[in-house]
């Protein structure tokens, strides 16, 4: 960030003057209009900036920040500019409710002000504590943000201010037409830096492109050639062709959407037993908007996983087991759902089958350390 500009050292006060100066007089030049942007001002207060330099009151204003108690005191950690236009007037932000929150700050400012405890243990669950800050749950709904919001409103003084006061002097970088939106930092020994995130790690953006009629049909004569499919039996071919003649009808009728690679990797299929295909992404809803973000990649949620545990039982039987809540299986909605699953649910159970000889020792490691996460950065980035 570049220093030495007039915002630097002039105070809340002084400088929300020379706004509203610059306010009335853009008022002036355009009557009609209702609304004054705050990026429209700005060339008038960088002008302004310019004749302060020249008499040289920059050397003797103080730089204040508003503190939440009211009082003016000095905080010199923090640097504005006029090349940053949002870090102007950031005291008039509205609070809203942050998707990242350093750690101490989260703490300090929000959990040790809650007097009530259902609300502390609501509020806690929304959020997943990794790498010294805590996380929102990216799939939490604008109901449940309401409910959390009014948490904050309810329990803490904080101002929208603050929360972007508290971004800054984490670098953490944040969206300024919607603060509540955060741009993770890259971290370069970050083991996901090549990855490609959505507003959290909750869900991955793939780059995604789709098969034609003729583009499918060169794969299957290509496929037709591979030593896999020349080595199987006849019953496995006469599957595999079938599976992959009506895959073509479909696209051909463009009834069905299926991926042609996947981040730059061709998408191949993977044929179970009997002749399934358990490899391609197939959607038969050929409207994909709601899946794609503004730049067109496919948003791909890591959450909600349902966990579950295969193994061979005493007769012989392949069992795939889920974990339940009732009647239902276990939609595990964030990491830190996920780990209380794998404490209470999963290990117990490959536990039990370890003892009973059911599942080897590498089948036990696989389930009792599996990381959704990482399961989907390998199929689709590494």
């Amino acid at each position: 960030m570049i220093q030495g500009y007039f915002t630097d050292n002039i105070s809340d006060e002084k400088l929300a003057e020379l706004i509203d100066e610059t306010l009335r007089f853009e008022k002036a030049q355009k009557s009609k209009q209702s609304i004054i942007s705050i990026w429209r001002i700005l060339p008038a207060v960088a002008m302004v900036a310019v004749v302060i330099g020249a008499i040289n009151i920059l050397s003797t204003l103080p730089m204040f920040q508003g503190d939440t108690d009211g009082s003016q005191v000095p905080n010199t950690s923090i640097n504005m500019s006029v090349s940053e236009p949002t870090n102007i007037g950031l005291n008039t932000i509205e609070l809203f409710v942050p998707y990242m929150v350093e750690k101490s700050f989260f703490e300090n400012r929000v959990l040790a002000v809650i007097t009530d405890t259902k609300v502390y243990s609501k509020i806690t669950a929304y959020y997943t504590l990794r790498d010294g800050y805590y996380v929102l749950d990216s799939d939490v709904k604008d109901r449940e943000r309401d409910v959390l919001l009014s948490y904050y409103k309810d329990y803490t003084n904080l101002t929208g201010y603050d929360i972007i006061r508290m971004y800054i002097n984490n670098d953490i970088q944040y969206d300024p037409q919607e603060p509540g939106n955060i741009i993770e930092p890259v971290d370069p020994n970050d083991p996901y830096a090549h990855v490609r995130f959505n507003k959290t790690r909750d869900s991955l953006l793939l780059d995604v492109e789709w098969h034609t009629y003729e583009t499918f049909l060169e794969f299957i004569e290509e496929y037709k050639k591979s030593d896999y499919y020349t080595q199987l039996d006849e019953d496995l071919k006469n599957s595999y062709d079938i599976s992959l003649e009506n895959y073509l009808n479909q696209i051909k009728d463009k009834k069905i959407l299926m991926t042609k690679s996947i981040n730059g990797k061709p998408a191949t299929p993977v044929w179970g037993a009997d002749g399934a295909d358990r490899g391609f992404f197939k959607f038969y809803d050929l409207d994909l908007s709601e899946c794609l973000d503004s730049d067109g990649y496919y948003i791909w949620q890591v959450f909600p996983y349902y966990p579950y545990v295969c193994y061979i039982d005493e007769y012989g039987n392949e069992i795939r087991k889920r974990f339940s809540e009732g009647s239902c299986p276990v939609a595990v909605k964030s990491k830190a759902h996920y780990n209380q699953v794998l404490k209470e649910k999963i290990i117990p159970f490959c536990d039990s089958l370890l003892e009973q000889g059911l599942i080897s020792q590498e089948d036990y490691d696989w389930y009792t350390t599996f990381n959704p996460l990482d399961y989907y950065v390998n199929r689709f980035f590494n």
